[in-house]
């Protein structure tokens, strides 16, 4: 949308006016009063909620960059990559929320990204039913994970698209 791609380039505050239709013999003409209004920059970013991690190493995992210009999906991306992050950790239930500050004076936007990691989960067991194609031993390594490891996420779709790949199973949704 237009909305979109102006919060993507800093315009946070831009206004979209309802269209104006003219018909003419030419044709139609279509008018849109676009009030951009201020360009924000990011300033300053920060990642809370995890003291066990390396923060510097996490954000330059993050597609927003202090000083760059705002974007909004890449903050939507970014909470994105952080929790994959975690839950590729063995953190199930991990939540991010970004929280903004946007100041009007300086035309910046401080994000912090707090993190919920949840309880670690474990694999405790791998079950596989309704297979009557072949053995499990066969369906077993394809599975990207052991029983007794660290869950992923990551793992997990790794593990369906590489049973989908042997063109024998279709996997339940």
């Amino acid at each position: 949308t237009v909305q979109k791609r102006y919060a993507d380039a800093g315009y946070l505050q831009a206004e979209i006016g309802e269209p104006d239709v003219i018909p003419s013999p030419k044709g139609l003409e279509v008018k849109v009063h676009i009030t951009e209004g201020r360009r924000f920059d990011v300033g300053s970013i920060a990642i809370a909620g995890d003291e066990t991690v390396d923060v510097e190493e996490l954000k330059s995992r993050l597609l927003l960059r202090e000083g760059d210009v705002f974007n909004r999906s890449y903050l939507s991306e970014s909470v994105t990559l952080l929790t994959e992050y975690y839950t590729n950790r063995g953190f199930y239930f991990a939540n991010v929320q970004p929280l903004s500050n946007v100041s009007e004076t300086e035309q910046l936007v401080d994000v912090i990204f707090q993190v919920r990691k949840g309880p670690l989960y474990f694999i405790r067991e791998i079950d596989i039913s309704g297979n009557t194609i072949t053995v499990d031993p066969v369906v077993r390594r394809e599975v990207s994970l052991v029983e007794g490891q660290l869950y992923s996420q990551r793992a997990v779709l790794l593990s369906r698209l590489r049973i989908e790949g042997t063109g024998s199973f279709e996997i339940g949704r």
